[in-house]
């Protein structure tokens, strides 16, 4: 694939030309993009070309070769092959580096380039998402770190309906420069070069970064990678991560330019990042919904459906058996809760192991997820093996800032954490008779289901329908407004939390003698 680069009025321009060995399918499945090959098999490449909008000052020369050349290996990985043509050249380091992790050779090739080194003033970066993961990461590194967040823009001209909200990000990349760390809110139509939309390698989100890492004088570049991603807890089985195909392809490209990875959270299990930020003074920014705005989650997706279960189960709240069936009537739940597998099972598991009500579907997810049965408080620290994932220059700092804030496992946490195992849940006849159970209660209880049973248009509907028969329907369209009035009750309670959470904030600052914040700033 030939990559070309142009710099014009602060936008960085990649252009992709590909060869005839290239394919707009993905060419690299499973191959550490960080990806399932079945999703990678739906990748394509929908457009050949993607802009980044740069700070005021940056230039195309201030960026080290090599850190541009990873940039595009990045961007094109997914869909290129084994050749990359650049429209610069890079050192001849960086090239047996990404032949040896990646099997790609790339060209010009400059011997005169040395290989970039960071200064030993050079701070952390992390990928930020205003999430909850990439918040708890935030929190256990310096706090110098350096904070870099992709802001999506359109395609010039190409304008599209999308379910993406990035108004709360937006808002917590704001709050926090305001607090005065140092954020840089990068433009990027880069993930609409994919179909479906989206990155194709799961570090692209890093790229802003690596644009910008002399300018901002970078020396390591964070991810809120989790424990369920890193080492797969919460899926088949454990495994470790540096013996993974996305160690393997990346780790070393990092090095190569001196900004190694940093992984702080990848010794944490969701259940661990969600108690470092619930116990934190940011407990009210982080929202790892995408669809919601500005502190108004849309409580309908998977994210909002686990962390808000896992959210109430941290902070010891009733889990009153109203809430619950109005969270198992969405869509999203039945998706990604009634199935064989579940998405993060082990975080499932955790939550129902808490739970002591008497909801039928709540009681039959802990059966089959195995909340009365495994033990769960490695979930809540973290795993101490993930110290080698810290680069040495940082990895104090942030050991100890974790140690302030969830414990350490001990040699049982270890082992109940690589003993992680979803066979037992899948190949027994009890682990079959839970899952059934799980899907019965599903399906009897979908009133967007009925809804659309209700308005079907095929329905019959005749003057001889009795006031008897006729009963029932107007019992589940009064049903289906109930739930739907709790939702938005339960959105305005979420609103009304965060605004004395900000209030709160206010005053204290106040006290403290500090400049508060304005209304119109905030």
């Amino acid at each position: 694939m030939r990559i070309e680069t142009e710099f014009s009025q602060d936008t960085l321009t990649f252009t992709f030309t590909p060869h005839g060995a290239d394919s707009e399918a993905g060419q690299n499945p499973g191959q550490g993009t960080g990806f399932s090959p079945t999703q990678e098999g739906r990748m394509k490449l929908a457009r050949n070309q993607c802009r980044f909008v740069m700070p005021k000052g940056w230039a195309l020369e201030s960026v080290h070769p090599d850190a541009l050349a990873l940039s595009a290996v990045l961007l094109a990985y997914a869909f290129s092959g084994k050749r990359l043509d650049l429209s610069f050249a890079v050192s001849s380091q960086f090239a047996a580096s990404l032949r040896s992790a990646t099997g790609i050779g790339v060209s010009p090739i400059d011997t005169s380039i040395k290989p970039r080194k960071c200064v030993e003033t050079a701070s952390l970066a992390l990928s930020y998402s205003g999430g909850v993961d990439s918040t708890a990461a935030l929190l256990v590194m310096p706090k110098e770190t350096k904070l870099f967040f992709v802001d999506r823009i359109f395609p010039a001209g190409e304008e599209r309906p999308t379910k993406y909200n990035k108004e709360h990000a937006l808002f917590a990349c704001k709050y926090l420069s305001e607090l005065g760390r140092d954020v840089y809110m990068v433009q990027s139509d880069f993930e609409y070069i994919r179909d479906p939309v989206g990155v194709g390698v799961d570090l692209g989100f890093g790229i802003p970064a690596l644009l910008l890492c002399d300018f901002a004088n970078l020396g390591g570049l964070a991810y809120g990678m989790i424990a369920e991603s890193a080492y797969r807890t919460g899926h088949a089985h454990f495994e470790d991560y540096v013996e993974r195909s996305h160690y393997e392809r990346w780790w070393s490209l990092f090095e190569a330019i001196d900004i190694p990875l940093t992984l702080p959270t990848a010794g944490m299990s969701e259940v661990a990042t969600s108690k470092i930020v619930a116990d934190s003074c940011h407990r009210g920014l982080a929202q790892s919904c995408v669809r919601g705005g500005v502190h108004s989650p849309c409580m309908r997706c998977w994210k909002c459906i686990r962390k808000s279960l896992l959210d109430m189960a941290i902070a010891e709240d009733d889990l009153d058996s109203e809430t619950l069936w109005e969270m198992f009537s969405t869509p999203d739940a039945k998706r990604y809760l009634g199935v064989p597998a579940i998405k993060h099972e082990n975080v499932i598991t955790w939550i129902t192991s808490r739970y002591r009500g008497d909801n039928e579907l709540m009681l039959a997810l802990k059966t089959k997820a195995r909340g009365d049965t495994l033990r769960v408080s490695w979930m809540e620290k973290w795993f101490p093996d993930a110290g080698e994932l810290l680069p040495a220059r940082y990895r104090q700092q942030i050991k100890e800032g974790i140690a302030q804030r969830i414990e350490v496992m001990g040699p049982e946490d270890c082992q109940d954490m690589k003993g992680w195992n979803l066979g037992v849940t899948l190949h027994t006849d009890e682990a079959r008779e839970a899952h059934k159970a799980v899907v019965t209660l599903f399906e009897s209880l979908n009133p967007l289901k009925k809804k659309l049973q209700s308005q079907n248009p095929k329905a019959e509907k005749t003057s001889e329908d009795t006031d008897e028969q006729s009963y029932p329907k107007i019992k589940k369209e009064v049903e289906l407004l109930t739930v739907e009035n709790r939702m938005l009750q339960k959105r305005l309670d979420t609103m009304r939390s965060s605004t004395r959470w900000r209030v709160a904030t206010f005053v204290k600052k106040a006290l403290a003698g500090k400049h508060p914040f304005s209304p119109r700033q905030r």
